[in-house]
């Protein structure tokens, strides 16, 4: 298998050759085993190089006297070799105990069979083996799944969520990254036993969820799956089967958020923001005297209610700001003058004005062809006026102005909060287009300025 693998796993494929060739000279059965071996089938880079084999930590440290060990595993049978400076880790074969909390074993035990360490694993395709002297070891048809393009589980599917709840949004996961479809028995396991995930700890769910929604199956996991969604985020089930009713969109709305998501380039933020910025319309909702249904303050609307989300999923902070404020300005028509524009940079910052373009096509790619082509030459125009502005260097920041807190200082001002409204006052009138970002002038007008506050 090591062979084709490539120039760029050389150094990893060298080091795993190398501990399994040790442990195999020492006696001892070793595999690569797992993640590694799914993506090496399917011509993809592993991330990490495990390792399996019936030698028990002990022995297994044993065997590298001289390299670098990592033991804080070592309870549970795993062993950390660095080689080449590369991290493996080899674990011995071992079988679990009973999962009490439904997502750890409260204990493990080692097995001399290898069999009995793949089959306590979660899918078919994440429990093969493989070394150069024994081939592929393939007991549950991990190989056959691959090629069938499905998530499959190993033995009976609801023992293996009874075990693990996190496994549900795995298996959904997998079927996203690797845009596969799940197996008939584990897809109902899946809606079975759903509310297990209750029980898992919301940055577990947060962790797979973000990796769920930039796999290029998402927009089709979320339209098969949606229920299993709602147990953790049961803000999104009133977009089930909800009917916009208007003319600028042709789908229902779960629909609608499901097609954005896919539309929109598979980066953390922007998925999130699509999967959460039409959340708040079943609460917006009226309708007018002919019949069609309109959402004022939506937005606001679903910006609050994901900055309640995302708190709960306890996501990094910067993360959850910058989803929550692409969010509230998702359906920002910003008038595309380049005082407008500063307006929009001076609120949301460069980066967050510079996504909301892709924000904007996605959610017009989910919506219908209504006043499409006015649409796009709006998003199309905000675009140019953008890249016009930013390359221009104009001023749309306190720290772009030309005069700060110390040249006020300087010319005799005295500090505190008039010193702060000066300054936002004076950027106002910068970025209106009504005063020129230059030192001299903008030290006069201040002046005339303190003169009206105080």
């Amino acid at each position: 298998m090591s062979r084709g693998l490539g120039d760029v796993y050389k150094r990893q494929a060298a080091g795993r050759e190398k501990i399994l060739d040790t442990l195999g000279r020492n006696g001892f059965e070793a595999y690569i085993v797992g993640g590694c071996v799914r993506d090496s089938l399917l011509g993809s880079k592993p991330n990490d190089w495990d390792i399996t084999t019936n030698a028990l930590p002990e022995q297994i440290a044993a065997c590298f006297p001289e390299h670098t060990l990592v033991l804080n595993g070592i309870r549970h049978g795993t062993v950390g070799i660095v080689e080449d400076g590369v991290l493996f880790e080899a674990t011995t074969y071992r079988v679990d105990g009973t999962y009490s909390d439904n997502r750890r074993p409260d204990s493990v035990a080692f097995t001399p069979r290898l069999e009995e360490d793949l089959c306590r694993r979660d899918f078919t395709v994440n429990a093969m083996a493989y070394n150069e002297r024994d081939g592929l070891i393939d007991c549950f048809g991990g190989r056959s799944d691959l090629n069938k393009r499905l998530i499959r589980c190993v033995g009976e599917p609801e023992k293996r969520f009874e075990e693990d709840a996190l496994r549900i949004l795995r298996a959904l996961r997998f079927a996203s990254k690797l845009d596969f479809a799940i197996e008939k028995k584990t897809a109902n396991a899946v809606l079975k036993e759903k509310d297990r995930l209750l029980n898992i700890a919301n940055e577990r769910i947060a962790k797979e969820l973000l990796s769920l929604l930039c796999g290029q199956g998402a927009g089709r996991v979320l339209r098969e799956f949606p229920q299993v969604f709602f147990v953790f985020l049961p803000e999104l089930a009133p977009m089930l089967h909800f009917d916009q009713n208007t003319p600028y969109h042709n789908l229902p709305l779960w629909e609608h958020t499901a097609k954005s998501v896919e539309s929109i380039a598979p980066q953390r933020d922007l998925r999130l923001v699509m999967l959460l910025h039409d959340i708040g319309k079943p609460l917006c909702k009226t309708t007018d005297g002919q019949g069609v249904s309109h959402y004022r303050g939506h937005p606001q609307k679903s910006a609050e209610m994901a900055q309640g989300i995302l708190t709960r999923l306890r996501l990094p902070t910067s993360l959850a700001e910058e989803a929550v404020q692409l969010v509230l300005y998702h359906d920002y028509r910003c008038e595309p003058s380049a005082r407008a524009v500063r307006r929009l940079l001076s609120r949301v910052g460069e980066q967050a004005a510079k996504k909301l373009v892709q924000v904007r096509m996605a959610d017009a790619d989910a919506q219908s062809s209504y006043r499409r082509e006015e649409k796009l030459r709006l998003i199309a125009d905000y675009e140019s006026m953008l890249s016009e502005v930013l390359a221009r260097g104009d001023c749309f920041s306190l720290k772009d102005l030309e005069l700060n807190g110390k040249d006020l200082l300087t010319a005799g001002y005295p500090a505190g909060k008039e010193m702060g409204r000066v300054l936002a006052m004076l950027l106002g009138e910068v970025i209106d287009g009504r005063l020129e970002n230059k030192k001299a002038l903008l030290l006069a007008r201040a002046k005339e300025l303190y003169v009206d506050i105080v």
